[in-house]
């Protein structure tokens, strides 16, 4: 392009070189956010009845992400909720994952319900989002990624 900038194919020529920058372009974000997400995050987050208040975001070799609901405290004894790895969904700047919980209070059979984090990276330091049950806005949610 810089010798010949009007050949006859210079347009074909500009489309393939916006197109290869496009891949590459894309392929570096996909491999900035798992990296931007991995470790800690912590903001309180409540659902099924009880709070948890760290995340946890791990990426494989493989490039796939996935989180841990890591540390918390609950309002009401007895409530807990499974601890598990998440697979996590990617999609630019936002991230979702959810898991099938239940609430277990001694004594009383509890049915199952879906929990959903909808995710969005701010910058480098903040998720903001919601957390969603059944499909039901619960609480929107504010992290804060620690050291």
């Amino acid at each position: 392009m810089e010798l010949a900038p009007q050949a006859p194919d210079a347009g074909a020529v500009r489309s393939q070189i916006n197109k290869l920058e496009y891949q590459r372009d894309k392929q570096a974000e996909q491999l900035r956010v798992p990296a931007l997400l991995e470790g800690a995050w912590k903001g309180l987050m409540g659902f099924g009845g009880g709070n948890r208040s760290d995340l946890r975001f791990y990426q494989w070799k493989d490039g796939r992400v996935s989180v841990e609901l890591l540390t918390g405290w609950n309002a009401n004894p007895g409530v807990a909720i499974d601890p598990q790895r998440l697979h996590v969904d990617i999609e630019g700047q936002k991230v979702q994952f959810s898991f099938r919980s239940r609430l277990i209070v001694p004594g009383v059979l509890t049915d199952s319900f879906d929990i959903r984090f909808e995710l969005n990276i701010v910058d480098p330091k903040h998720l903001r989002g919601a957390i969603y049950s059944n499909g039901y806005h619960v609480q929107d949610v504010s992290l804060k990624k620690q050291p």
